[in-house]
């Protein structure tokens, strides 16, 4: 446990010091498995094509094989898609919340609903302008949830260590 503690606090602190240079790393590492396994899938294919009742035939080691060709030319396609994707639910959640404060009208309720409905309509809008802040705003975020619970892992590792000891 002290192992991957430790794995988890120097990825947070690589991901906090230089986030969308991490974030292209990871993305291209994961694009490089990906090509690999989808060659192997299509080689497979190929090779047998029987094999499996349940399988796409080609098109499935196919579809692998080119989400690892975009990641490795593109490594922040897929953050800034689901950037935008958060963008337009905030968006869809903001334009819900003021209609529905309108439908209650002037009281406090009312009131409140209308001011989260524009906060989130605005917060959609700032995500899907600004996508490379909002990715390293996430970035942050994220870091900081892997040094948090990576000191955490490794404080359960040495106390687990002491007691079996």
């Amino acid at each position: 446990m002290i192992l991957e503690g430790t794995v988890m606090v120097l990825a947070g602190l690589m991901l906090a010091l230089v986030p969308l240079q991490f974030i292209k790393a990871l993305a291209t590492v994961a694009g490089i498995f990906l090509l690999v396994a989808g060659a192997i899938g299509m080689f497979r294919e190929i090779r047998d094509p029987r094999r499996s009742p349940y399988s796409f035939g080609i098109a499935g080691p196919a579809l692998i094989l080119l989400l690892g060709v975009l990641l490795i030319a593109w490594p922040l396609l897929v953050p800034s898609l689901l950037v935008t994707v958060l963008g337009v639910f905030l968006l869809l959640i903001g334009l819900g919340q003021l209609l529905f404060g309108f439908a209650l009208g002037a009281g406090p309720r009312g009131t409140s609903l209308k001011l989260a409905g524009m906060t989130a309509i605005v917060l959609g809008i700032l995500v899907m302008v600004f996508t490379e802040a909002a990715i390293w705003l996430f970035a942050l975020f994220f870091a900081a949830i892997l040094i948090i619970n990576g000191l955490m892992t490794i404080s359960l590792g040495w106390r687990l260590n002491r007691r079996f000891d």
